[in-house]
């Protein structure tokens, strides 16, 4: 049309969610619901599930909020992705403040901790975590979905 300015795409973008500001909003609450999880397992040296719950949707809601408020798929992805790193570094950090307890003077390299995390499930002791980490995969997965 003459006089129109303004392409058909611009209409298409502003309904895109901002996937790279979703994802750095998304890390740092992956971060901080780490830290969170950290600190109240080694301090209480118990593992609750409404933590759990906490992280999932703590992670959610900062890849909401960083895509603009948007919601979808992608999102649902990321929120996923971030939230097992979560998990990870958490019980990285977990395992090395229980292995300096018992008496280890450095800490855990990757693969060790790998090595004995995959141990700990092996060995039976790890069905919480598995239940309680699919509790927070599973409420990082519904909290970006389009309502």
């Amino acid at each position: 049309m003459e006089g129109d300015d303004s392409p058909i795409v611009s209409d298409e973008r502003k309904d895109q969610p901002n996937i790279f500001m979703a994802f750095l909003v998304g890390l740092g609450a992956a971060a901080l619901a780490g830290i969170i999880w950290y600190f109240f397992v080694t301090l209480t040296e118990w593992q609750f599930g409404f933590i759990s719950i906490l992280m999932g949707w703590l992670v959610g809601q900062g890849v909401v909020w960083g895509a603009g408020h948007k919601r979808g798929r992608p999102l649902q992805l990321i929120s996923v992705v971030l939230t097992v790193a979560a998990i990870f570094l958490s019980e990285y950090l977990i395992f090395n403040h229980f292995f300096h307890e018992v008496g280890g003077m450095r800490n855990l390299t990757i693969s060790e901790f790998f090595e004995v995390y995959g141990d700990y499930f092996t060995e039976g002791r790890g069905f919480m975590d598995v239940l309680f980490f699919g509790i927070a995969i599973w409420q990082a997965y519904v909290t970006p979905r389009e309502r």
